[in-house]
């Protein structure tokens, strides 16, 4: 069984957006909530802290999709640099 790769990665609307996506066996949807594992909630949760989010979507035997988007401008620099 092959697992075709798919990966794109584009600069629009000042965010970074990169998109993974296979042909694998897909992930069960108790996997990406499971307890104790912190692999994607670890991304998300990074993803966040920068103003960026997480997208996993997967379909048993069709294969797994993960979108990530950060922004590019740093609003907290921005920020403090209009209050100073």
């Amino acid at each position: 069984m092959g697992s075709d790769l798919c990966i794109d990665i584009s600069n629009l609307g000042g965010a970074l957006t990169l998109e993974i996506a296979d042909r694998g066996p897909g992930l069960e949807r108790s996997a990406l909530h499971k307890q104790n594992s912190y692999g994607l909630i670890g991304l998300a949760e990074r993803a966040k802290s920068v103003g960026g989010w997480l997208d996993v979507s997967s379909i048993p035997g069709l294969g797994t999709t993960i979108t990530l988007s950060v922004p590019l401008i740093d609003n907290t620099d921005s920020a403090q640099a209009s209050n100073t």
